[in-house]
Order: structure tokens, then C-alpha cells, then sequence
């Protein structure tokens, strides 16, 4: 039991100061923090090879980061991209009901499509909020994923499939991206219909999200590595 502490925290101790450096150095370089965030995720699917769960929650991971980047690439500011964007978050909200925000989200939808509207009548230059709100959706269908995994994966690997507390703590990264791309929404719609020069979110919302998704490899490493080890001890 001793050894199994004494083992956890070093691991932390470490984690932690590899991952702080790697934050400090990817910042404002978000194309070397992608490359080393797929590394990372090869490497933990390769330390837990033989571990289905874990493999199951990067590969959504993975899917994820796909979309996220197919999002970046192709989507423009254009007519055609928002209805995309607004059409494909409709669906999701049709679709995904037991999404715990499910409201919240639907009544973001609302304010930012009929914001759009407006701008586009009024032939006013409004702000990219589309971006946030594909960010959101990806997010909203990660969460749901994540959820659903242990039943999905069971039925392909029977007996060999159960929750992890990494499945939670991934979670929990998720909604705080949630978080912050729904608040920067609310903000950018205040500052452009109202007139109110509030710009608390989006002067650290690029801190924000890398330190969100610097803590999201933490997690992911931490979580792996923890319960490699501990199968280790036990064995």
C-alpha cells in the first residue's frame, strides 16, 4: 500500500512538471501542441494496449480532434458554413436528449441564430460566434460518447468493458470547454447588440482553453498511467 502511494505521487509529481513545461512551450503555437497531443494519445493507446476501456476513451478522443480540425479547414465565414453549423447543432439537440444542457445550450442556440439573422439583414459585420457553437456541438457529442462507450464497447468486447473514473474526469475537461465557448458567445453577443465594451472572456479565453486542454493530457496520462501501474502492483 505504502509503495502503491509513494508510486502515485511521484507519478504525479512528474506528470505535472512535464506537462507544465509542455505548456509553457506550446503556448501561442498551436500546431506543435497538436502534434505532441497526438503523440501523447499514440503513446497511452500503446502503454495500454491491452486495456479496451482506455483505448475506447482516446479513440473518441481522437475523433474528436479529427473534427475539430475538419471544422478548422473547411468551415469559412460564409453564409453556407453557418447553416451548417446552426443545422448541424439543431440535429444534435433533436437527437442526443439526455444531454444534461441540452436547455441551456438550445436557448444559446437560439439567441445566436437570431442574432445572425439579424446581422445578416441589418448587413452588419458580426463576429465568427458560428466557430464557438461547432465547438460546442463536438463537445456535446464527445460528452455523449463518453457516456455511452461502456455500452457500445461491450457488446464488441463482452465481459471486458466497465467505467473508468477517467471517463468522468474527461468529462468534466469537456463541459469546461462547454463552459467557456458558451460564455465567449455571450459575451461577443452583449459586446455587438448592446454596445457594452466587455471583453472579460475573450482576453483570456486562448489561456484558458490551453490551460484546459494542457490539464486534458494530464488527465489522460494520469489516469492511463495510474491504472497501468496499478496492475502492476497488483500483479
Amino acid at each position: 500500500m505504502l509503495l502503491k502511494a509513494l508510486s502515485e505521487k511521484a507519478l504525479t509529481a512528474v506528470l505535472a512538471g512535464l506537462l507544465l513545461a509542455m505548456g509553457i512551450i506550446t503556448f501561442d503555437n498551436a500546431r506543435l501542441f497538436d502534434w505532441l497531443y497526438f503523440a501523447i494519445l499514440a503513446f497511452v493507446i500503446l502503454l495500454s494496449r491491452k486495456n479496451i476501456n482506455i483505448a475506447g476513451i482516446v479513440l473518441i478522443l481522437i475523433l474528436g480532434k479529427f473534427a475539430d480540425e475538419a471544422g478548422w479547414h473547411l468551415l469559412a465565414d460564409n453564409l453556407p458554413s453557418r447553416l451548417f453549423v446552426y443545422l448541424s447543432l439543431l440535429t444534435t439537440l433533436v437527437i442526443i436528449k439526455e444531454e444534461e444542457y441540452r436547455k441551456p445550450v438550445a436557448i444559446l442556440f437560439f439567441l445566436a441564430l437570431c442574432s445572425e439573422i439579424f446581422w445578416f439583414v441589418s448587413d452588419y459585420g458580426g463576429p465568427e460566434i458560428y466557430w464557438h457553437l461547432i465547438e460546442i456541438n463536438i463537445l456535446i457529442l464527445l460528452r455523449h460518447y463518453l457516456f455511452v462507450r461502456v455500452f457500445f464497447t461491450s457488446r464488441l468486447f463482452p465481459g471486458l468493458s466497465k467505467s473508468l473514473e477517467l471517463d468522468v474526469e474527461v468529462h468534466d475537461v469537456m463541459t469546461a470547454f462547454m463552459f467557456i465557448h458558451a460564455l465567449t458567445v455571450l459575451e461577443y453577443l452583449v459586446r455587438h447588440l448592446f454596445g457594452l465594451d466587455i471583453k472579460l472572456v475573450w482576453s483570456f479565453n486562448a489561456v484558458i482553453f490551453h490551460v484546459l486542454k494542457v490539464y486534458l493530457v494530464y488527465v489522460i496520462l494520469h489516469g492511463s498511467a495510474q491504472l497501468s501501474l496499478a496492475n502492476k502492483l497488483n500483479a
